[in-house]
């Protein structure tokens, strides 16, 4: 038209190397980003991998120490049946010189030479009433207790050869976190039951000499969840923990 045909168009042409440089800078762009948010995807993969591995090993490492300490404890419930002080006062049942015997273990190798940490020793019938305790500190009864509750739950209902079963697992207590190991008395007719109650720490301790780093760490609170927390050894950058399971439920059945 008329009204057009004074004005000037002007269009913008690119040269083909201005195209291309750009399109090189763009896919360059792009190709930073991806390389970025891949590379973090990764390193998160890596680290979990990580974590998780350490879970496992630690884990292992943790279940060999609760059986070595397992073992210990029932050597010195065994050794403490063969006694013949202990048979006389189980014969007759007085609870106060049951309490005075058990007593006595706290001053036996297993305990003086750090073998165990012995925490408590409880005695109960055939039918799990407590009979008596002992402690370092005391055998009156005042002080008797169960020293694991949970132990005594899961052994109740069990009938036949299951009785003969020894029941073990970790549980808490007020003085913190403890490992319990409920045996038999008597043989293959148990006329009671004998609870060998041991401080873990000190074994569990020992977890970091076997791994060679310092990985581990019990959770005694009451009240919280019972379980080894492990440091993913990640630094500052990662202050999570994971934890490791004990076995299946508090209790295990040997």
């Amino acid at each position: 038209s008329r009204a057009w045909r004074g004005k000037r168009v002007f269009t913008i042409r690119y040269s083909m190397r201005f195209t291309l440089g750009v399109t090189i800078v763009l896919m360059g762009a792009l190709a930073l980003a991806l390389a970025l948010t891949t590379g973090e995807y990764y390193r998160k993969q890596a680290l979990d991998n990580q974590r998780a591995a350490l879970v496992e090993l630690t884990g292992l490492a943790v279940a060999e120490r609760l059986r070595d300490l397992e073992e210990r404890s029932r050597d010195l419930g065994l050794a403490l049946q063969s006694e013949a002080s202990f048979k006389r006062v189980i014969a007759g049942h007085p609870p106060r010189a049951i309490a005075v015997e058990l007593q006595k273990q706290f001053q036996q190798y297993f305990v003086t030479a750090n073998i165990i940490n012995l925490d408590k020793l409880v005695m109960y019938g055939p039918d799990y009433r407590l009979i008596a305790g002992a402690t370092a500190a005391s055998a009156e009864p005042g002080e008797w207790s169960p020293g694991c509750g949970d132990a005594i739950a899961h052994a109740y209902p069990r009938r036949g050869v299951q009785r003969l079963h020894t029941v073990t697992g970790l549980c808490t207590s007020p003085r913190g976190t403890r490992y319990s190991v409920l045996m038999p008395i008597g043989g293959l007719r148990p006329t009671g039951y004998l609870e060998v109650v041991t401080d873990p720490v000190p074994a569990l301790a020992r977890v970091e000499e076997k791994l060679g780093f310092p990985a581990a760490r019990l959770h005694g609170a009451v009240g919280s969840d019972d379980g080894l927390g492990v440091s993913d050894g990640g630094g500052e950058e990662s202050g999570e923990e994971a934890v490791v399971p004990h076995g299946e439920g508090a209790e295990h059945v040997a």
